[in-house]
């Protein structure tokens, strides 16, 4: 069976961060969750369902795998690293949440401890930052393959991939104005491309 895109997101809200206030001090809870079709779309449905605040994503990470548990194992390696531990909900039952430090990042970025800072461009930047790198590392522990930011194509440029996947020519010849998203259209097509070629050699 070939592998398939497999996205790992991750998200909080508003309502995670005022409770770490007094729960966690120091720590954010995040949701690490895994979705086979588009991040935003799934984590929309989620925020449909919630009874919370805004979900803000805060990571997008794909590699390529049909492990449907693979967000499971992905938490579990990372509450052994640093910045990281396991959220234990006040009903001691364990989800798909995870605990990140952000104590230092606060720091970092001079910001007081509110949840203000979930709307600072660079408090985010870091925050993601630690946690797309620590999920690209459980994942070459695990699973020994490479990962990467999730390209999200704008729906023009999905049917030109679309259409070069399906037509299967040698080249093409990309007649595009610039800024019009031919690189990350060509990097799409060239990471299918290799998984195909992977999945041909088994």
């Amino acid at each position: 069976m070939n592998n398939v895109k497999n996205s790992q997101y991750a998200y909080t809200n508003e309502t995670e961060f005022n409770a770490g206030i007094t729960q966690n001090h120091g720590y954010l809870a995040i949701k690490n969750g895994l979705t086979f079709r588009n991040t935003d779309d799934r984590v929309r449905e989620q925020d449909i369902a919630s009874v919370t605040a805004e979900l803000i994503i805060l990571d997008r990470l794909t590699t390529y795998s049909n492990d449907i548990k693979l967000d499971d194992k992905i938490r579990e390696v990372i509450h052994g690293y640093p910045n990281f531990k396991e959220y234990v909900r006040n009903d001691h039952k364990r989800g798909e949440w995870t605990l990140v430090k952000i104590s230092d990042i606060l720091k970092r970025c001079k910001l007081p401890y509110t949840s203000k800072a979930l709307k600072d461009s660079r408090f985010l930047s870091l925050l993601g930052k630690r946690i797309h790198q620590a999920k690209q590392k459980a994942i070459k522990e695990l699973i020994n393959v490479e990962s990467g930011i999730e390209v999200i194509l704008r729906k023009q440029q999905k049917f030109v991939l679309d259409k070069m996947l399906k037509n299967d020519k040698k080249y093409y010849l990309l007649n595009l104005a610039p800024r019009l998203g031919k690189t990350f259209l060509i990097l799409e097509y060239m990471q299918e491309l290799s998984k195909r070629c992977k999945n041909q050699k088994h």
